[in-house]
């Protein structure tokens, strides 16, 4: 739950987990799919001999080590994109572009002052 903190505090005492906020707030539909998934893998489990139960252990690993990179990867790439998006809308047009051209107004305005 977010407190009175800025967001950017609340990031950089790693207060905000987005990932775990959708596990325990997810929607209904997610849950439905999270439980099919889980009761067949333990179903799947109980056909399988201790051997082969190691062996698909390490490939749900593998494969929860995976969703959980590409998760990330949508998420920043979604933020980035968020990011975009605001600066693009910001009056005046592109925000990126006045701030180089500030820098370097300010840079020639040094060296001529030399």
């Amino acid at each position: 739950m977010l407190n009175n903190k800025t967001i950017l505090l609340q990031i950089f005492h790693g207060e905000i987990h987005p990932s775990e906020s959708i596990g325990r707030n997810g929607s209904p539909e997610l849950k439905k799919i999270q439980k099919a998934v889980n009761d067949a893998n333990d179903d799947f489990g109980k056909l399988l001999s201790d051997n082969d139960m190691y062996t698909f252990q390490n490939l749900l690993e593998l494969q929860n080590q995976s969703t959980g990179i590409y998760g990330a990867e949508c998420f920043t790439y979604g933020f980035r994109l968020g990011i975009r998006l605001l600066l693009e809308i910001l009056p005046d047009g592109d925000i990126l572009s006045q701030i180089t051209s500030e820098q370097s107004n300010k840079n020639s305005d040094n060296v001529h002052r030399v």
